[in-house]
């Protein structure tokens, strides 16, 4: 049905670019804009390698070109949720949204995807005539998306539960660990401040604020899986929003985007 309904849309584009120079695009071309493997890291830390706005977050960006192509960030709270789906609603429909959120994540890492499986996609007929894998992220999100939302269901059915719990805390221990990995470990060699000072966690917003999201996320998601507090479900929602807008609102496209007199 899917495929039916996007016809209108896959059919002509078919027949154009046939007609175009991506008819003969190379395995170059194909996989222009591909994902670095790093940038995996920005699910749990988005400007771990500068490149904000300059507001909040002044930190030069140290990364590849085209950096908001690669960006992943969903909300930490948000991981936490989709993780938490997989590990206590292990039905078809969680297997099919995990399934495809880590395969779109693999199309996204294009030429630098594992076991050179990216050759095998430049021969899929229609999928081979574009480029920027990057572009798979939008799936990713997607999935990842509705994850979250069967994690916040599956939790809302086992309020106060005692193993349930003892998983939270495990997956929200989790996702906090690999935001302090991403801030510390994962951040590139040459990353600097945006002022002259020596490079430390707790001195740039990009480092010191995800393992805050993360403290915050896992608190709001343990409060909302124990459900002993009235609000516990619009203070996630809350935060999860906040989350999202802090890292948003502070990217590029308000300082390259047409001004409202363009």
């Amino acid at each position: 049905v899917g495929v039916l309904l996007s016809a209108v849309q896959i059919l002509p584009t078919f027949e154009l670019l046939r007609n175009s120079p991506r008819a003969e695009a190379t395995y170059d071309f194909f996989t222009s804009f591909s994902m670095p493997r790093g940038f995996v890291w920005t699910l749990f830390a988005p400007y771990f390698s500068g490149g904000g706005d300059g507001r909040l977050f002044r930190a030069a960006y140290v990364g590849p070109s085209f950096f908001g192509e690669y960006v992943a960030y969903v909300g930490l709270a948000t991981l936490m949720l989709a993780a938490l789906a997989v590990v206590l609603k292990r039905d078809a429909r969680t297997k099919f949204w995990a399934v495809a959120a880590v395969a779109a994540l693999l199309l996204a890492l294009g030429r630098y995807a594992p076991f050179g499986i990216y050759h095998l996609v430049y021969y899929v007929p229609v999928l081979n005539l574009f480029r920027v894998p990057a572009s798979h992220l939008m799936e990713a999100e997607f999935a990842l998306a509705v994850l979250a939302g069967r994690g916040v269901t599956v939790l809302a059915g086992r309020r106060g539960d005692s193993r349930t719990l003892r998983r939270v805390l495990v997956v929200c221990a989790c996702v906090f660990l690999l935001t302090c990995v991403a801030v510390t470990w994962a951040r590139p060699f040459d990353f600097r401040l945006g002022r002259q000072a020596p490079v430390g966690v707790m001195r740039a917003p990009e480092l010191f604020l995800p393992v805050v999201f993360a403290a915050l996320g896992a608190l709001a998601v343990w409060v909302f899986a124990r459900g002993r507090r009235r609000g516990a479900c619009a203070l996630l929602v809350a935060f999860i929003v906040l989350d999202a807008a802090a890292w948003g609102q502070s990217s590029g496209w308000r300082t390259h985007s047409p001004k409202s007199d363009f």
